[in-house]
């Protein structure tokens, strides 16, 4: 499984030893669960897809520019899950 949460969060490890992680982190059990498991996951919902949030799987324009973000793009990981499919989440 560290493939996997290497591939989804390279830089979480050296936030844990911060003390700077969530729920959603690649360290926590729910996160590491959700990838393996996917839609079989117990914690399934406590993550945000696009595919299901979304209409047609991605915000407008519109709507991401009125999103608050670091980053000039939609805020999402692209998670790859131990099935080997990706997915915005």
């Amino acid at each position: 499984m560290a493939n996997l949460l290497d591939d989804n969060f390279p830089d979480d490890e050296a936030n844990a030893r911060n003390g700077c992680h969530s729920y959603r982190s690649a360290i926590s059990e729910y996160f590491k669960d959700f990838l393996e498991k996917k839609d079989e996951s117990e914690y399934k919902d406590m993550f945000i897809r696009y595919k299901d949030f979304w209409e047609n799987g991605e915000p407008t324009p519109e709507q991401t520019d009125i999103i608050y973000k670091r980053k000039p793009r939609a805020p999402y990981i692209e998670a790859k899950f131990a099935d080997g499919t990706t997915e915005k989440v």
